[in-house]
């Protein structure tokens, strides 16, 4: 298992990269299959959300340490209920990321997902009582500015009459 751990973490950059690429590719692919007056999706999304769990799953299990594999069982209870709460909130989140979709633009629904990080770093801050670093702080800092800018009225679009 240990070999498994250090040969992924010589990889880090392309586990980094393969990550960001699929997170920021999930609101676009989704955006990208409505009809096409984009308002409905041409498939039911539950079902969607339900089979990317499952294939979420296999893959988890399939890169599961042969030797660990012999001794998991969902059924277990205590296992059970260490894995089912997780993954129940993260299919509920991924089948609300359709709804979201639904009414946002792709790049709407980017910045209002970034939302999160605030609402982690405060549950961090006061709940678990961890102090974040200064760096930490001004990554806070810059991604709020982000936010800011890019939620601007008018900013990146033209208006008609300079067209």
């Amino acid at each position: 298992m240990r070999n498994l751990v250090d040969r992924w973490a010589r990889k880090r950059w392309l586990l980094i990269l393969l990550l960001m690429g699929s997170y920021s590719m999930q609101s676009l692919l989704i955006t990208a299959s409505k009809d096409a007056a984009g308002l409905v999706f041409t498939y039911n999304a539950t079902v969607a959300v339900l089979l990317a769990e499952l294939i979420k799953f296999v893959f988890a299990y399939v890169m599961l340490a042969p030797a660990h594999r012999s001794t998991f069982s969902i059924w277990n209870v205590r296992n059970g209920l260490a894995y089912s709460l997780p993954a129940v909130l993260y299919t509920a989140q991924n089948r609300l990321v359709f709804e979201a979709l639904r009414s946002l633009s792709a790049p709407q629904y980017q910045l209002l997902n970034n939302m999160k990080l605030f609402t982690t770093a405060v549950v961090f801050r006061v709940a678990m009582k961890k102090q974040l670093s200064l760096l930490q702080w001004l990554a806070l800092l810059l991604l709020g500015l982000g936010m800011a800018l890019a939620t601007k009225p008018g900013n990146g679009h033209r208006s008609e009459a300079s067209n």
